[in-house]
């Protein structure tokens, strides 16, 4: 029989911050979208230093034009990404905390201050796991986010490892 484990949700913006950049950037529009500006960046490189006819005078020019698109990508992306999801944590903060997740041989349960969620184990798609939290996956763009902190002990992260495993995940 499959246990019933219950898993609090008490995420802070910081956390939120961390979860969501972390799937950012392992998101496939924003890894084209760095790949674009390399490309880039490698084309002002030649144009700087191949192709144009007079010779390079300075060695900081042609990398300047080289590293900028890059830069530029990852700090438009970084402060979007966190102006994003400070929006989005304080116009749905109630989802955030004071909140619990309940995870049966049926699926995913979420309660707390106006959140009625219920996720059957066949809706979810894909599980990721790194250091603080699991991401269940139910479309490619939408996951759950629960914290490792906020399991009682190491028995109950087991039983949610080995729950997973039972439902293919």
């Amino acid at each position: 029989m499959t246990p019933t484990i219950i898993v609090p949700l008490n995420l802070t913006f910081s956390e939120f911050l961390k979860a969501t950049l972390y799937l950012a950037i392992r998101s496939k529009p924003i890894k084209i979208w760095f790949l674009f500006g390399i490309a880039i960046g490698t084309f002002s490189f030649l144009s700087d230093t191949v192709l144009s006819p007079e010779p390079v005078t300075n060695w900081y020019s042609p990398l300047f034009s080289f590293l900028f698109m890059p830069l530029f990508f990852i700090c438009f992306f970084g402060i979007m990404g966190t102006i994003l999801s400070r929006v989005l944590y304080k116009s749905n903060g109630k989802q955030f905390k004071n909140a619990s997740y309940q995870f049966t041989h049926w699926g995913i349960d979420k309660t707390g201050n106006d959140v009625e969620l219920s996720i059957p184990w066949r809706k979810v798609i894909k599980v990721k796991e790194n250091k603080n939290f699991f991401f269940l996956f139910t479309s490619p763009n939408d996951a759950q986010i629960i914290q490792k902190k906020n399991f009682a002990d190491d028995t109950q992260l087991s039983d949610f490892r080995r729950l997973l495993e039972d439902h293919s995940l």
